[in-house]
């Protein structure tokens, strides 16, 4: 049986690993955790933050969503989408795509 994904979207200022918790809750009840950080994102929120141009300076919603969309597109298993803040709105754009 295949195990449902889960696709955490987060928002500026945020950083894919501040998910890291929900991740290990979802995986414990046998959903599959995806992390993924916006295009260029650093490997980790404090090299993010001192990066030139953070924080929000990164990619507008369109580019976000197509992003995302590539992933989703990518899964063979629909999966929840869970967003927070902007990635929330992502979220919301993927489910009308």
């Amino acid at each position: 049986m295949q195990r449902t994904p889960v696709v955490f979207v987060h928002g500026p200022w945020l950083h894919a690993l501040s998910w890291q918790s929900w991740a290990r809750r979802f995986a414990h009840r046998g959903y599959l955790p995806f992390l993924p950080g916006w295009p260029g994102e650093a490997a980790t929120a404090r090299e993010e933050r001192t990066r030139p141009g953070a924080p929000g300076g990164g990619p507008g919603l369109d580019a976000l969503t197509d992003h995302y969309a590539a992933l989703v597109r990518s899964l063979a298993v629909a999966p929840v989408l869970v967003g927070h803040s902007a990635g929330g709105l992502i979220a919301q754009r993927l489910l009308g795509a």
